[in-house]
């Protein structure tokens, strides 16, 4: 998942192509999840992920979604341990 959430960061900074990334970021980061069972639409987390998505509209140049994957993994591993 982090490899998808920095080539999602990387192809946000051109400002036309932020536009198209942050659907496809959340499909792929979607697909990414259910695989891997660390999910960004928990009802816990999913205030996040609208903001990590806000952010991304406005300030492409953040690494808005490797910081959302971080902590969602984050959350994750606490649930389980």
């Amino acid at each position: 998942m982090y490899a998808i959430a920095i080539i999602g960061d990387l192809l946000s900074v051109i400002p036309i192509v932020n536009w198209i990334t942050i659907p496809v970021m959340i499909f792929a980061l979607g697909i990414a999840g259910r695989e891997t069972g660390v999910h960004l639409w928990t009802p816990k987390g999913a205030g996040a992920t609208l903001a990590c998505c806000g952010l991304e509209a406005v300030l492409g140049f953040l690494p808005a979604w490797t910081v959302r994957v971080y902590w969602a993994k984050k959350e994750q591993q606490s649930q389980a341990g």
